[in-house]
């Protein structure tokens, strides 16, 4: 598999876990063991756990909290780009348009 963000993999993996029974069985029993053989590579000291929602349970997922200094990759996810105040946009990196101050998320279709 190519090089996919955090939240790509995220999305193939609920489509698939939505789409194939025994998939989301396999994920639920052996989560890390799951999604490095989607990656194809060991994930190394990272945990992965899975909860499901039910009827009476809706889990939120909330990002590390935040701290002063932007990692390596963090960085490079965010270098790039140029703004042209004359024109009043920018093209950013991984297909961001700014327009008039504003972000606008290109479009990524999967077919799985």
């Amino acid at each position: 598999m190519s090089q996919v963000t955090e939240g790509q993999l995220r999305d193939i993996i609920s489509l698939k876990a939505h789409r194939d029974p025994a998939f989301r069985k396999q994920l639920i029993s052996n989560p890390k063991a799951t999604v490095e053989g989607i990656l194809g590579s060991s994930l190394g000291s990272v945990s992965v756990a899975v909860v499901q929602d039910t009827d009476s349970l809706i889990t939120m997922v909330i990002p590390p909290a935040a701290t002063d200094e932007l990692s390596e990759d963090q960085l490079e996810a965010v270098a790039g780009g140029f703004l042209d105040a004359t024109l009043g946009s920018s093209v950013l990196g991984d297909g961001m348009l700014c327009i008039g101050g504003g972000l606008i998320n290109s479009k990524m279709e999967l077919n799985l």
